[in-house]
């Protein structure tokens, strides 16, 4: 792993977590005024009878997404002509396994109230556990990341410049703790409830469906993030509550060279562009 300034870098995720502070808000009212009133007992304050936000959001993420995508590939090398045509079923089988359209139709979703986010990569342990298995470790996988576990370098005018990129997430600590994929770090761990507000105090946006009572967890989790490094094609996995000075004496819980796409593992869907943003 190249000389990395662990410290500096947990410090500028901190502070990029702040900066996003009010697009993590503007969002939230957005989706309280959507759902309406009777959602749940933190839906709107007010009655929402003509529901236009909503109506929106159907009709044009129906419009967008409808259906499972399809792939087709091709060939001119006529002795590769029976591989392609098994990947392209393999794929197409694939698609619909993941139930693609439905990651899809939450990223659409969040594009037209925000942005939308997608992660593109091979499913680790922790994911595959926290999906039931219902897909293996290793396997390609796409999946949905909410504003409010999302992070960059902010001080980038444009996606492809960032420094590094990445997002928070929950993973079952018996896994981690299992799994040798991880730094002898992951002893340290200790298991996190789900929280109802960032660290800068904004509220989140699943606490709309699931209030203030749904914070008991049937098996012990611990938040953890990824991180990726564009200029060393690198990601690292850390324990989300770094604390001061994370980094001077620890080691990343995981540092993996990526093998993946030139543009790295998050792809955006933004519907309006802003210059020099």
């Amino acid at each position: 792993m190249p000389n990395l300034d662990l410290p500096n870098l947990c410090q500028c995720i901190e502070r990029d977590r702040l900066v996003l502070q009010r697009s993590r808000q503007e969002r939230h009212d957005i989706v309280k005024q959507m759902v309406g009133r009777h959602w749940s007992e933190n839906g709107a304050r007010l009655s929402v009878p003509v529901n236009l936000i909503s109506l929106y959001i159907s009709i044009v993420s129906r419009t967008l997404i409808a259906k499972n995508p399809r792939v087709m590939l091709s060939t001119f090398d006529r002795r590769q002509k029976s591989n392609v045509a098994a990947m392209e079923m393999w794929m197409n089988k694939e698609i619909k396994r993941q139930r693609m359209a439905n990651t899809l139709q939450r990223i659409v979703v969040d594009s037209l109230i925000s942005i939308g986010i997608a992660k593109v990569s091979l499913m680790t342990p922790a994911a595959a556990a926290s999906s039931g298995w219902q897909a293996a470790a290793g396997t390609p996988s796409v999946e949905p990341i909410d504003l409010d576990d999302f992070f960059f370098d902010t001080n980038a005018n444009d996606f492809s410049d960032v420094s590094y990129i990445g997002h928070r997430y929950r993973a079952i600590l018996d896994v981690v703790r299992e799994s040798s994929l991880y730094s002898e770090g992951k002893k340290d761990l200790e298991a996190s409830s789900k929280q109802l507000y960032n660290e800068a105090g904004d509220e989140r946006i699943d606490v709309l469906g699931r209030s203030t009572y749904g914070q008991q967890d049937f098996e012990e989790y611990v938040d953890l993030c990824e991180v990726y490094l564009p200029r060393f094609r690198l990601v690292l996995t850390l324990p989300w509550d770094m604390g001061p000075g994370y980094g001077k004496t620890k080691e990343p819980l995981r540092s993996q060279s990526w093998i993946g796409r030139e543009t790295g593992p998050y792809e955006m869907m933004r519907m309006g562009l802003v210059p020099g943003n």
